[in-house]
C-alpha cells in the first residue's frame, strides 16, 4: 500500500479499512511501524506493505485520515474520492445510511 499526501499539511493516524465478510476486516494503521507513529509529510509517499487473506474490490478500500483541523475523512481507493468518514464507514461496510440511522437509535 501506497499513499501520497498531496496536501499541504501532515497527515496523522491514516489507515486502510475495508469489511472483507461478515465478522472479517481489514483495519490497518499505515503510519506505526516498528519505530512507533509516523505522520505522511507533504509531498512524501509512505509505503507499507499489507498481507491480505482474500481478494478485495477496490471500490470497498479506503483510506482513513485526520485533517489539521481534526476532521475525519476518507479516500476511496477505486476512484480517489474524497468523503466524510461516516459515509466512507457505511460504504466501506456495505451499510446502506438507512440502516446505519437505525442502528443509530436501536443502540
Amino acid at each position: 500500500m501506497s499513499v501520497f499526501n498531496g496536501s499541504s499539511t501532515p497527515l496523522h493516524a491514516v489507515s486502510l479499512f475495508s469489511k472483507i465478510d461478515e465478522g472479517t476486516y481489514i483495519d490497518e494503521v499505515l503510519t506505526v511501524d516498528a519505530s512507533g507513529p509516523t505522520t505522511i509529510n507533504p509531498g512524501a509517499t509512505y509505503t507499507k506493505e499489507v498481507a491480505l487473506q482474500k481478494h478485495i474490490g477496490r471500490e470497498r478500500l479506503f483510506i482513513f485520515f485526520i485533517s489539521k483541523d481534526g476532521a475525519r475523512w476518507a479516500r476511496r481507493l477505486s476512484d480517489g474520492r474524497l468523503m466524510r468518514q461516516g459515509r466512507a464507514w457505511r460504504l466501506a461496510n456495505d451499510i446502506s445510511a438507512w440502516h446505519a440511522l437505525i442502528a443509530r437509535f436501536i443502540s
